[in-house]
């Protein structure tokens, strides 16, 4: 075929014979003798040839590729189509090395020879610029031109690839610029790419993730699901939000969320990975909340029982006490007795702290001033081997609104539990600095207390604050609990953060305020001793057994009439069958069938004005809803004798003397309805 296409283009234009040839022989011969089977197979390979040509000159004059033929010093012989404003006598003869960048004319060369040696095809990407449509983009491919086996010039095929090239720009800037981690791995399970997100996240520079298996980066306890999930990959399938820890270069570890899908016939893994570490925080957080909410209520159900189970073994006691001297060992039994109910006082005490929703007592305060008077309270407590050091900040803004015998609590016991975790000695550490602003922008306070002691191991730190969970010997479990019930009540946050052989480092952060702390007032001891006792009548609502012996005890000894209601139903009873007779009510707050608050609500719509005592161991809401419906006296339980009976005398003579000025101001106007008549 060669040698025919090299006879073709040598054919004379004018379709005469090679000269040394006579025409009237083959004119003769051609119609004389017979077809030559020779003659006919060159003439259709011709006609095949000139059809292919034509086909190819079609194909390169329709094609959206720039199609060139060059010689072997590279100047082009023929192309299909040019971009304005150059013209074909510009280009042809002239060298492609013209038409390309000088920066690229090395590599070009390069291509060009590789070519000619191998007669293998070759490829390289070019640049041009063009007045309307500015940068253009080209990948072209060098092809050798050969007649037989000799290179007789290039073939060139140029394609824009500008958009294409704008488009893997973009691709990669989003790879670069995303705050998501992105990456490409293989099968063998190493990085190919990832982007400067995962390196951020990571602390690893991305040489260093590539240079490693992935699961080297993965915490141990993970490993076991992330190899089941590259499984799923190498099946095919895609995998949604999974989840697993990596570690950091600093040893921290961050939790990542993946979706990740496949390529199996390229055996590369494509995946987009997030930072869900404060996610992860705030879940806990919420489950936390949740937990305390939960315990919380179970601890105020508990709480009611044992308060009043706490308040009559005290008044008993009181009323041992008030017999007389004892022999020395029933004083020393009596003086164990006492030690005990105060230490349940205590617990009862910290299952109400799990319980309320809100401080009871809110005022403003220099949170580090209190921690200082905690810290000079219990420097008997610390041993000498333990260092406790409190700082501050210059910035940091220490007052807060809340109530300080809380927060009190919190530094007790967050202080205690350090000294706990080291038993060889160490130091504790009480920061006030100033937190991240709020989303309000408002200043925030955080309190950082921390330790040298042993740490904790992963489950421990992450049950930390659960309730009644301890790895004392001799723990109740309720003093993180409490700590961080009360640090929820004051609408701030906790965390926690320990390594084991690292100490332990709680974190604290609470709302500031501006407003000003209130001077406190001394109040003058009177040196006459009041008269707690009475003769008037008292209905009593208390559905407690041992608590209604005692008030039946203390009131009746103080000189009063008692009436008492085993529930909110039998109060109400009692108060419309004695009302005129009833001076004061005193009701429990939690008692079956109606509450306190809702026998209140019931006696001041009947339209009683009688005075009411509400007794509960929980700050307590406004009545049924309405802020107007109050107690007129509202005792905390539990309380000792002389404080009951110090409410009762109180309310009483509020009222007597209410009605005395009652009476004062209708006794002119009764005059003078007497005078009149």
């Amino acid at each position: 075929m060669k040698w025919v296409r090299t006879m073709v283009m040598r054919e004379p234009k004018s379709g005469g014979l090679p000269k040394g040839r006579s025409e009237s022989p083959r004119l003769e011969t051609a119609r004389s003798d017979p077809p030559d089977p020779e003659i006919d197979r060159l003439r259709r390979a011709l006609e095949q040839e000139r059809a292919a040509a034509n086909a190819f000159r079609s194909v390169a004059r329709n094609s959206r590729d720039r199609v060139a033929t060059l010689d072997r010093d590279l100047r082009i012989t023929s192309i299909n189509r040019l971009t304005p404003p150059l013209k074909f006598e510009d280009v042809i003869g002239a060298s492609i090395l013209d038409f390309l960048d000088a920066a690229l004319h090395a590599h070009a060369l390069d291509v060009f020879e590789r070519v000619a040696r191998t007669h293998e095809t070759g490829w390289f990407e070019s640049e041009s610029k063009h007045e309307q449509r500015g940068e253009r983009y080209w990948d072209v491919v060098i092809g050798p031109l050969l007649e037989g086996e000799t290179l007789v010039g290039f073939t060139l095929d140029a394609r824009d690839i500008t958009d294409q090239r704008r488009e893997r720009a973009a691709q990669n800037r989003f790879f670069l610029l995303s705050l998501d981690m992105l990456c490409v791995a293989n099968f063998e399970g190493y990085f190919t790419r990832v982007n400067p997100a995962f390196s951020r996240t990571l602390g690893y520079e991305a040489e260093e993730l590539a240079a490693r298996p992935i699961l080297s980066f993965v915490h141990p306890d993970d490993q076991a699901r992330t190899i089941d999930a590259f499984e799923a990959l190498f099946a095919g399938e895609a995998v949604l939000d999974f989840e697993n820890r990596y570690r950091r270069r600093d040893g921290s570890v961050r939790w990542i969320s993946w979706r990740a899908t496949s390529d199996l016939e390229r055996r590369e893994i494509y995946a987009v990975a997030r930072d869900v570490t404060e996610q992860k925080t705030l879940e806990a957080q919420l489950r936390q909340s949740q937990r305390l909410e939960a315990v919380g209520q179970l601890a105020g159900g508990l709480a009611h029982d044992f308060r009043n189970m706490v308040l009559a073994i005290e008044a008993h006691l009181g009323f041992l006490r008030a017999e007389g001297s004892r022999p020395a060992a029933e004083e020393e039994s009596i003086a164990r007795i006492e030690s005990a109910t105060a230490r349940a006082r205590d617990l009862s005490r910290q299952l109400l702290t799990l319980a309320e929703v809100r401080p009871s007592e809110r005022t403003v305060f220099d949170a580090s001033r209190h921690a200082r008077v905690v810290l000079d309270l219990i420097a008997g407590l610390v041993p000498s081997s333990i260092e406790v050091a409190i700082e501050r900040d210059r910035d940091a803004i220490t007052r807060v609104s809340g109530d300080p015998g809380q927060i009190e609590q919190v530094f007790l016991n967050l202080i205690l539990n350090a000294r706990d975790a080291m038993p060889d000695g160490g130091r504790i550490t009480v920061r006030f600095s100033r937190a991240p602003e709020s989303l309000t922008g408002d200043p925030w306070l955080r309190i950082v207390v921390s330790d040298q002691g042993r740490g904790m191991e992963p489950e421990e730190r992450e049950r930390a604050f659960d309730p009644f969970y301890t790895t004392k010997e001799r723990g109740t479990g309720l003093g993180l609990s409490t700590v961080a019930a009360i640090v929820q009540q004051h609408e701030g946050r906790i965390a926690v953060a320990s390594e084991v052989g690292s100490g332990t480092t709680f974190s604290i952060d609470l709302p500031t305020t501006t407003a000003a702390i209130p001077v406190a007032r001394v109040r003058e001891k009177s040196r006459e001793v009041p008269n707690l006792c009475g003769n008037e009548t008292i209905l009593v609502a208390e559905d407690e057994e041992l608590v209604r012996e005692v008030l039946a005890r203390v009131l009746a000894h103080a000189g009063y009439r008692v009436l008492f209601a085993r529930d909110g139903r039998e109060a109400l009873a009692l108060h419309r069958e004695y009302g005129a007779t009833i001076d004061l009510v005193v009701l429990d707050h939690i008692m079956p069938g109606k509450t306190g608050g809702e026998v209140l609500a019931r006696l001041r719509a009947d339209g009683s004005d009688v005075p009411v005592l509400l007794a509960s161991g929980q700050r307590v809401a406004p009545m049924a809803g309405d802020a107007s419906i109050e107690p007129d006296g509202y005792l905390r339980k539990p309380f000792d004798p002389p404080e009951l009976l110090s409410w009762v005398r109180r309310l009483l003579d509020r009222r007597a003397k209410r009605d005395e000025s009652a009476a004062e101001n209708a006794a002119p106007r009764g005059s003078v309805a007497q005078a009149s008549d």
